[in-house]
């Protein structure tokens, strides 16, 4: 009986997988999963210091291994439609980084190696945590002030570097350039307006049609480089992408002990993610799914420090997708991760999102941030804002930023391999907020 039952069940996906609907739905995750890491590549290879090669290298890589890690989530861990992509904890951890390491001295080539010893050392910890299944445990650590105040920092973390992206250098002076705040602003406008005014798909696709719209603009200003310089760059019709791409794994201790901090604050966006799609499907929340979804996670960073590429995590955004186009069904979503996996077997696809323009990435970047800073807001107001809640929130950011606008070279009093961690005001603001939540102001409830 359960043979014939499999193979009934077999044939139904047999008869799914190629109606017109399937597929409709399977290009719109598609799209949707290259709308939200295209930009991540070129933001990241940029403060990193890779040039235009190593950018669409990079791209390539993350196509791949956001693909392989969402299907690996959808076969063994949540189940659920939830895209696994580059966290914006990493990508953020990885441009403070950098900036840090160009202010102390450091080469970028030996940080990008530290950065894969450090998504090993993350992805291991994240799967000892889902295999002793402590994840309810880490569950209570990020309350709606702790998981509010460590949106928030996130976002102004990441506008000193989106500043950076609108300066141009003028007889050695940085100013603002004109060319780059009109496409900066344009990118902007379209995607905020299509997100609140568009319906439907045009609304979910609002993130691609920016860059689209922005990418054309920086063309007609001379921003961006042309597309002739794309072609010319010859690469085989297919290639496998590269392994320990950055060389071999470097150990720094600062960097290391500032990735497990990452590993560990990320996952809130992973219990985000999976309880808010447990809501979407009117399911009963079940401990096990968050203890299959880490595993799963740690793979999927393990995978990223093998690839060189951003760490990963489950989108919390997949929940909107899925509300907004009432696509629950989880083949569409499987079958558009397989497409995300080919896509990162095509070499000039990602030399052609290489050639976007830094600006546009930043446009991008400051879109989805604003998003973030909104629901890091909601998050610490949930409950009420006392004067409890105000002093966490207001002491753990202005610290944050305290240390985020001090020269590295403060911090040289400390041991080079507490610099790193030091000086990253989003780790340091957000471990003071669970200090303040769960030690210092703890509520005794009875």
């Amino acid at each position: 009986m359960s043979d014939e039952l499999s193979h009934a069940a077999l044939g139904s996906v047999r008869e799914r997988l190629f109606r017109l609907d399937t597929m409709a739905y399977s290009l719109q995750h598609f799209i949707f999963g290259v709308a939200n890491a295209a930009a991540i590549p070129v933001v990241v290879g940029s403060a990193l210091g890779l040039d235009a090669v190593e950018i669409g290298a990079l791209a390539q890589r993350t196509f791949f291994f956001a693909g392989i890690a969402s299907l690996t989530q959808a076969f063994f861990g949540h189940k659920y439609p939830i895209y696994e992509g580059p966290a914006g904890v990493w990508y953020t951890t990885f441009v403070l980084l950098a900036a840090t390491a160009v202010q102390a001295g450091k080469p970028l080539e030996l940080l990008r190696t530290d950065l894969m010893t450090g998504l090993f050392a993350a992805g291991i910890m994240t799967i000892l945590l889902g295999v002793f299944k402590l994840m309810p445990y880490i569950r209570k650590l990020f309350t709606p002030i702790v998981n509010g105040t460590f949106l928030i920092i996130m976002s102004l973390q990441f506008s000193s570097t989106i500043a950076r992206g609108l300066l141009t250098t003028v007889d050695g002076k940085a100013i603002l350039s004109i060319d780059k705040l009109g496409v900066f602003f344009v990118a902007i406008g379209t995607i905020l307006m299509l997100s609140l005014k568009a319906k439907g798909f045009i609304r979910s696709m609002a993130v691609l049609i920016g860059t689209v719209v922005g990418w054309i603009v920086a063309y007609a200003t001379g921003v961006a480089q042309s597309l002739q310089t794309i072609a010319a760059q010859h690469q085989p019709a297919l290639a496998f992408p590269q392994i320990f791409a950055w060389g071999r794994p470097t150990f720094d201790v600062g960097v290391t002990i500032t990735a497990l901090m990452a590993g560990l604050v990320v996952l809130s966006n992973l219990v985000a993610s999976v309880s808010g799609m447990d809501e979407l499907y009117k399911r009963k929340e079940k401990v096990s799914i968050y203890s299959k979804t880490a595993i799963c996670t740690g793979v999927a960073d393990i995978l990223a420090a093998i690839g060189s590429v951003v760490g990963f995590i489950p989108y919390a955004s997949s929940i909107g997708f899925a509300s907004l186009t009432g696509v629950l069904d989880i083949l569409p979503f499987i079958i558009g991760s397989v497409f995300m996996v080919f896509l990162g077997l095509i070499p000039s696809v990602g030399n052609f999102f290489a050639a976007m323009p830094i600006t546009v990435g930043y446009a991008v970047m400051f879109s989805v941030f604003i998003m973030i800073m909104g629901m890091g807001i909601k998050d610490a107001a949930k409950e009420g804002m006392d004067t409890r809640k105000t002093v966490i929130l207001g002491f753990s950011i202005l610290l944050s930023n305290v240390i985020t606008v001090l020269p590295v070279q403060a911090f040289s009093i400390l041991p080079s391999s507490l610099i790193y961690l030091m000086a990253n005001g989003l780790i340091i603001g957000v471990t003071i907020a669970i200090l303040l939540e769960h030690v210092i102001f703890r509520v005794n409830l009875k």
